[in-house]
């Protein structure tokens, strides 16, 4: 029988055996550097969705007063813009008046790390885009609050009343959704909120 070394040369063997040993290093070190990614993409959506819950408490507030017209017809509703140029939901009626910042929906993180998060961590990534479809929802009611207020047309005005009846129930099943990739990202149910 004839050995290995009598058949290929020692200095072969030696650079496949260098050869074999960099690349596992390699793959060791693209191992921990994807579940390093992973913890940083999980804590990025996990502080996003704490904002988005903030603007989902400030959009279902909104949307209660203007529910709350049902029990106060004289209820008037506006946009003011504060001076550093945000918008402030207002409302004024027999009993006083209230007003409160129109929240900011943010995509940011989930914009720039979509196709890094499906390709590292699919259980993510379809939590992820699902969520972010109910964001997308919280966007387009923001824009359509901002629109009926700001609209001439009295007809807007009424779209604003019925604009709950619609709103809430998309409102609900976002949190859930939130909710859902909170809990992926953290392993805690969605309670707190940033403000920023």
């Amino acid at each position: 029988m004839t050995f290995i070394a009598d058949l290929v040369p020692l200095t072969v063997l030696t650079a496949v055996f260098l050869f074999v040993l960099k690349e596992g290093l390699e793959w060791f070190k693209r191992l921990r550097g994807d579940k390093r990614k992973k913890q940083a993409f999980r804590l990025l959506l996990a502080e996003e969705t704490e904002r988005n819950h903030w603007a989902l408490k400030r959009l279902r507030h909104c949307l209660e007063a203007i529910e709350g017209k049902k029990d106060h017809p004289d209820r008037s509703f506006r946009l003011e813009l504060t001076k550093d140029g945000r918008a402030r939901f207002a409302f004024d009626d027999s009993e006083g008046g209230a007003k409160w910042p129109m929240p900011q929906i943010y995509r940011d993180h989930y914009d720039r790390i979509l196709t890094d998060v499906a390709i590292l961590d699919a259980p993510l990534f379809r939590a992820m885009r699902i969520a972010y479809q109910h964001v997308a929802e919280l966007v387009h009611i923001h824009g359509q609050i901002v629109y009926f207020l700001t609209s001439e047309d009295p007809l807007d005005k009424d779209h604003l009343e019925d604009l709950p009846e619609f709103a809430v129930p998309k409102i609900d099943e976002a949190y859930v959704q939130l909710n859902i990739l909170y809990e992926i990202c953290t392993g805690t149910k969605l309670e707190v909120h940033r403000l920023r």
